[in-house]
This record gives C-alpha cells, sequence and structure tokens, in this order.
C-alpha cells in the first residue's frame, strides 16, 4: 500500500451543528486475529442520529468515529486469520464481539465501545465480519447490520399465511416488509403520507393504513383488515 494516510470523520460536540470533524490519520496496521478493510461504503441508521444528538443512553467516547454499520475490502490480513483472505468483500456484524447466544450486558457496540465506520481503512476482528455474496454492491451491504438484522430477528417464527402489521418507512420496517413476504405473509403497513403508501404497496405490501387519514386505524385494522387471518404480528418501528 503506497498510501500510508487515510481519512476519518470523528464526532466533535454531539448536538451541536458541527457535529463532526474531518481528520486526517495513519492507516492502522492488523495485528492477530484482525484484517485491514477498505471502507466503501458505510449507513446512517438513526441510532447514529440519535449518537450524533447526544441522546444515545449509553456513553460515547470523545472523538469517537461515528456510524455502526458499513462493508468494504480486505487489503491485509493479520496473523492467524483463516476466514478471509486479500480481495474479500466483507460487512460488519451489528455487535462486534457476540458471535452466538444470546445479547448479554458484556456485548459490544460500534461508537459506544469500538470506533464506527465512517472511515477509509479500519482495522476489524475477522470473527466481527461477514461475507458479502457476489450479487450485493458495497452500498447495498452497508444497509444489512443494523435495520436488516433487526427486522428479521423480529421475524423469527413467521410462517406463511401469518400477518404482519409494519409500522412506518423506516428501514427496519421497509426491511421486515420485505422480508415477511418472502416468508409467505400477508403484509399489513401503516404510514403518515400517501407517497409512501404508494411505495410500501410496490414493495409488496398486501394493505397500507394512512394514520393521518383514519385516526382510528387500529380499530380499522382489526375490525376490517385481520378478519380470518392468523398470528398477527406487529413489527416494532424502524
Amino acid at each position: 500500500m503506497t498510501n500510508k494516510r487515510m481519512h476519518s470523520y470523528r464526532l466533535t460536540k454531539p448536538g451541536s451543528a458541527n457535529v463532526a470533524r474531518l481528520t486526517e490519520e495513519a492507516i492502522p496496521t492488523p495485528g492477530h486475529g484482525q484484517v485491514l478493510v477498505h471502507v466503501r461504503a458505510s449507513a446512517i441508521n438513526f441510532r447514529d442520529l440519535i449518537i450524533a444528538n447526544g441522546w444515545y443512553p449509553l456513553p460515547i467516547p470523545d472523538d469517537q468515529v461515528p456510524l455502526s454499520d458499513g462493508a468494504g475490502e480486505v487489503v491485509a490480513v493479520g496473523e492467524g486469520v483463516s476466514r478471509f483472505k486479500k480481495g474479500d468483500r466483507v460487512a460488519n456484524s451489528f455487535f462486534p464481539n457476540l458471535y452466538a447466544g444470546k445479547f448479554n450486558q458484556a456485548t459490544q457496540q460500534w461508537v459506544a465501545h469500538h470506533e464506527g465506520w465512517l472511515t477509509e481503512y479500519k482495522v476489524v476482528s475477522a470473527e466481527a465480519l461477514v461475507g458479502i455474496p457476489d450479487h450485493l454492491s458495497f452500498e447495498e451491504a452497508a444497509t444489512l447490520p443494523c435495520a436488516a438484522v433487526t427486522a428479521w430477528s423480529a421475524l423469527q417464527g413467521v410462517r406463511a399465511g401469518d400477518t404482519v402489521l409494519t409500522q412506518g418507512t423506516g428501514g427496519v420496517a421497509l426491511f421486515a416488509l420485505q422480508f415477511a413476504k418472502a416468508m409467505g405473509a400477508r403484509v399489513i403497513a401503516t404510514t403518515s403520507s400517501w407517497s409512501k403508501a404508494a411505495r410500501l404497496a410496490e414493495l409488496g405490501a398486501d394493505h397500507v393504513l394512512n394514520y393521518k387519514t383514519v385516526e382510528e386505524w387500529g380499530v380499522d385494522f382489526h375490525a376490517n383488515v385481520t378478519q380470518g387471518f392468523h398470528r398477527n404480528l406487529t413489527h416494532p418501528v424502524g
């Protein structure tokens, strides 16, 4: 690698107009069990906006690199790494030290415990990465770790013929809509905008409720929409 310097964004004062500053830094070197990733795309989630505004429940270290989702190419491999090689395309897992089992107090998070993904190069444990399928771009893969995995986890147990209610048009809700349809479920989506309603229908929603025009949409949902359907699931807002 001829260029030994890189750029990163670092949080300055959460809640201020100038919440991040651009820095120039040395490109890090991967250690044992680590790889160096050339970050090609990063994604912004609502969580990242909460952190930038200073509202996140966990403390955020000063001068931290933001964003919890990213994707890129492995450009160097440390000793002891067998899962990836130079040139592999990878994305991060949302919890960098949770490889199996349930979430617990020892589970770490990007930005809160590890620097985030708004940087050109990043050293990461090989265990905190997954390979990107060939059919996904870096930009597409970067949207998956937070929103898509949250939606997928919330839909566990859904079967063909079930009815799923998604709320809003955030990243989690849009992924949940598409996953639920792929599972064979009937999806009812809520929104406050008819233009967004059209997009929800394009993505496969079987019924769209505009809660701005139908104030008692919950009554309408239970009285008219779910008739004859079983195992209704309300998906969390996202």
